[in-house]
């Protein structure tokens, strides 16, 4: 089961705004495994019914229904559901999961502020300084929003589908009674084509998946695209070919680290994370 998880850069309700994220969390449920997959938003592809753009055009021409049949048509990947959330709905949901722990860099602790004080304004709740620390709703957003520094757009999309990550162990380690409570705080923030009934039992079978890793790939794969202008626009112009079948492979491999896709520690500048605040906790 693919759903297409989309995040959008609105403020408030209403608001006309772009895909900040393009994330699709595919369901396995014979080999009980989650996978995310990242489509970076400078990708420059053919639209349905328009001219080529940027992938994260398509949510503004059609809404999630065009960015689901542009998806169908250059990558043939089948997607059904989406859900769709922006900012202040996914500051609420890290707040309502009792927000997520990571190793912030020093490099980072600057670009999260002044992403925090953009979105939240006197309401900003600031970082002090770099380390191992639980990050609240508007941390966890501006951590997710970064791309001035790192590894620009390709670590960006990295930390997001890293906080996804944390986000859904700590979903399956929540109670199973707790289930549809968490699910009442939730579903308001969002908005999705899924049935009630039926998203609440996509989330108990990811419950009863257990603790199985949850593996990640970012869409173009290395080695697979190149980094061009067009019309004076930075674009990543993709081998549409060469991506659809990566895709497929990893997508339907019993394990996505096992797939012929490139291995994806190039840009993973995050896999090995240690605290860097002396609280002599090994995490990663």
């Amino acid at each position: 089961m693919n759903i297409l998880l989309i995040g959008i850069d609105a403020r408030e309700e209403g608001e006309a705004a772009r895909t900040d994220s393009i994330i699709l969390a595919t369901l396995d449920t014979n080999n009980k495994t989650i996978k995310l997959t990242s489509f970076m938003r400078d990708m420059y592809v053919p639209i349905p019914g328009y001219k080529p753009h940027k992938i994260n055009a398509a949510f503004t021409l059609g809404g999630p229904e065009l960015l689901m049949k542009t998806l169908y048509e250059v990558f043939q990947v089948n997607v059904q559901y989406y859900v769709c959330i922006d900012f202040n709905a996914f500051q609420d949901v890290i707040d309502t999961l009792g927000g997520i722990e990571v190793e912030v860099k020093d490099y980072e602790v600057n670009e999260i502020n002044k992403y925090i004080k953009e979105v939240n304004g006197k309401n900003s709740t600031l970082l002090s300084g770099p380390g191992y620390q639980k990050l609240n709703g508007q941390q966890a957003l501006s951590y997710c929003r970064i791309r001035k520094v790192g590894n620009g757009d390709y670590e960006r999309t990295e930390r997001q589908r890293m906080v996804l990550g944390l986000l859904i162990d700590k979903a399956r380690n929540i109670s199973m009674f707790k289930l549809p409570e968490v699910a009442k705080a939730v579903l308001p923030y969002i908005k999705t084509n899924i049935p009630t009934t039926k998203l609440m039992n996509i989330g108990y079978t990811a419950y009863k998946f257990g603790n199985t890793p949850v593996e990640k790939a970012r869409v173009p794969f290395d080695y697979t695209f190149e980094e061009t202008y067009v019309n004076g626009m930075s674009i990543l112009l993709p081998d549409f070919q060469k991506n659809a079948i990566m895709l497929e492979k990893f997508l339907y491999s019993t394990s996505g680290a096992a797939s012929y896709a490139p291995v994806y520690m190039v840009n993973n500048y995050h896999s090995q994370d240690k605290p860097i605040d002396k609280r002599g906790k090994n995490h990663q």
